[in-house]
Formats: C-alpha cells, structure tokens, sequence
C-alpha cells in the first residue's frame, strides 16, 4: 500500500471517477484486503467505500467481475485433461455435461 499514487477523489456531485470505481471493485472482488485496507489505498473514509457499495454502478462492476472469474474457472477445468480433475468433479468426461 505504500509508495502507490493517490487516487483521484470523489466528486461531491458526481461521486468516484471511473478508475476509481473500477480499482474499488477490483480490489473488492479478489476479497484479500479488508475494507479499511481497501479504503485507505483509494484514500477515502471506510464509509465512502461503503456507501459505494450501495453503488448500481460499482454493484454492476462486481457482478461483471465475478462472472469473469467463474467462466475463467470453468474454462481452465474445461481445457484440462480429464485424468488431473478429483475423481468426485463429475462425469467421467468434460463433454458428458452436454448430453
């Protein structure tokens, strides 16, 4: 958390810029760092951040992400051989789920 660059602040009209908003839901997504954490980095009280969560946009933001990281997490399965996946994961081949 040192040394990075301050984040742009919010607007008292328009609320958080984009890359702040986008850098808000990324760190909340990964789900390392808690809110403080994630708070001072953006450089706002822990409760803008919470009232960010509040956010469509940012509530929009975390449901994109976390669509992303489950087809990621179907796709590496799906991309595997079958012989490396647990023996309780499922049908006995990654194309037996179409049928």
């Amino acid at each position: 958390m040192e040394g990075h660059e301050p984040m742009t602040q919010e607007s008292p009209v328009t609320g958080p810029d984009r890359p702040t908003l986008t850098m808000a839901a990324v760190l909340l997504s990964e789900e390392t760092w808690t809110d403080e954490q994630i708070a001072a980095y953006l450089k706002v009280s822990r409760r803008t951040l919470a009232r960010w969560k509040h956010r469509d946009d940012l509530r929009l933001a975390l449901d994109a992400l976390a669509l992303l990281q489950r087809r990621t997490f179907h796709r590496s399965r799906q991309d595997s051989p079958w012989p490396y996946w647990p023996a309780d994961a499922g049908p006995q081949s990654p194309n037996a789920w179409e049928r």
